[in-house]
């Protein structure tokens, strides 16, 4: 490329670049939308050699030509199993193979140093401190979706760790996590997406984990604010007797090293074939031979996402269902432990009620009562009557009850009314399994009926 003034500048020319530049309302990111750009920007007539010396600058601000407003736009993707258009863009307009792999990774590189120096003028322009961590959809040829299989790309200001030890710490622990929590669901959710354009075939066998560093890995380059982080392996989740779970490779049946996801139940782990990353072993396409087998192995692997999807919800619906099971056995425990037979009474000279005698109160087993609940104890309020039922209430409390079938749970309602505080029956309520649309209304007839003085209770 030539400036008005016929001084040579070397700018790199996209294979698919035509005669004329786009107009600016067509350009968009990737190879040829960044030519195009300095197409009509120009290389600056008049004064030779700026251009050149100023290379990298310049640079960095065609690629913030595409950046305005995109982090404050809404945030909504196309679809859970699609990708935005710009990552459509960028594949469809560069070459396929080695030539597109090496352009899209420069590209990528342009825009992590634009990105990072972003940051560090943000932080030294204003005093503030900023981290960034990135992880890619796309990893290496049939790598397991495990933490030490995963790098992150990490900004964070270099001199921070030399004024306070204990960042370092910190940082990593955030990157792990990160790592763990957000960069494993990307992977698959990258996945899935691609699952949807490629069929993804891959063979050979898995790479090796990636190398494990001290807690603060060394700056790239050194002395900077860049690190490259690598993922820790996570510690196998014990089992509730004790074993560890060994999630199964559905690929090839053997249990391989469990990971930690969202949930602790977390999907099989899967290899994914590389679409597009920094790694220089992702130069191969998809095999075209044999196409019907290829779709038919596409679709089964569709299924097998589909089933994991569905077991997750099951798991989740199961400690769900156990967890307001034990809930409700703790309030029927402690129910029937207040209603049962008492021993002989005598005046309280504290409330002028009669208590029962200082024997030991059975007390709910501990293993089925949820941590933050308070549980009712007979030792916190007077006697009791005998276990009432709807019939025994007050009309509108009781009628309330059996027209919105209710009675099962009416010992339970009864027992939160007499022994739990007022501002706490909502929560308790709903832990027992009334239903919220009758909440408001129940906890108004519940309130009418402490307010009569033959049901009432006072606490000690």
């Amino acid at each position: 490329m030539e400036s008005d003034s016929g001084t040579a500048v070397q700018i790199d020319v996209p294979p698919n670049a035509g005669q004329q530049p786009l107009p600016f309302r067509s350009l968009r990111f990737h190879p040829l939308g960044l030519y195009d750009l300095r197409r009509r920007l120009g290389v600056f007539q008049g004064e030779p050699g700026v251009y050149t010396a100023f290379r990298q600058n310049f640079d960095a601000a065609d690629l913030s030509w595409f950046t305005p407003g995109l982090s404050t736009s809404p945030s909504t993707a196309p679809g859970s199993v699609q990708f935005f258009p710009e990552f459509s863009e960028l594949m469809d307009s560069t070459p396929r193979g080695v030539p597109g792999n090496i352009a899209r990774r420069a590209l990528r590189q342009r825009l992590r140093a634009l990105t990072f120096d972003t940051a560090a003028l943000w932080d030294r322009a204003f005093g503030g401190t900023t981290l960034i961590i990135h992880v890619e959809g796309a990893t290496r040829p049939n790598a397991p979706k495990l933490p030490e299989y995963i790098k992150a790309d990490v900004y964070f200001p270099g001199h921070l760790h030399g004024e306070d030890t204990s960042y370092s710490a910190s940082v990593s622990d955030i990157v792990q996590k990160f790592i763990v929590d957000i960069g494993i669901p990307t992977i698959q959710r990258f996945e899935h997406c691609a699952r949807q354009i490629w069929s993804l075939t891959q063979t050979g066998p898995a790479p090796s984990p990636l190398p494990q560093h001290d807690t603060l890995p060394s700056a790239v380059p050194p002395g900077s604010s860049t690190f490259v982080y690598h993922g820790k392996p996570v510690e196998p989740i014990a089992s509730n007797h004790g074993k560890p779970v060994e999630p199964i490779d559905s690929n090839h049946g053997k249990p391989v090293e469990p990971t930690h996801s969202r949930d602790s139940n977390s999907l099989p782990v899967r290899k994914v074939t590389v679409i597009d990353s920094d790694s220089e072993d992702d130069d191969d396409e998809p095999s075209g031979s044999n196409r019907q087998l290829q779709s038919e192995l596409s679709a089964t692997q569709n299924l097998l996402l589909q089933a994991d999807e569905l077991l997750l919800g099951s798991n989740r619906r199961e400690r769900d269902l156990l967890a307001q099971l034990a809930r409700t056995r703790a309030v029927q425990v402690a129910f029937a432990t207040a209603s049962g037979p008492r021993t002989p009474i005598s005046p309280s000279p504290r409330s002028g009620l009669s208590r029962a005698s200082p024997s030991p109160a059975i007390q709910p087993p501990p293993s089925i009562i949820p941590r933050g609940t308070s549980t009712p104890s007979v030792s916190r309020f007077h006697a009791v009557d005998n276990p009432r039922t709807p019939n025994n209430a007050s009309n509108g409390y009781g009628n309330f009850v059996q027209s919105n079938d209710l009675d099962e749970l009416f010992p339970a309602i009864d027992l939160i009314r007499r022994t739990i505080r007022v501002y706490q029956w909502h929560a308790e309520l709903l832990n027992i399994g009334v239903p919220v649309s009758l909440l408001e209304e129940l906890m108004e007839h519940m309130s009418l009926e402490a307010e009569n003085p033959s049901h009432s209770v006072s606490f000690m």
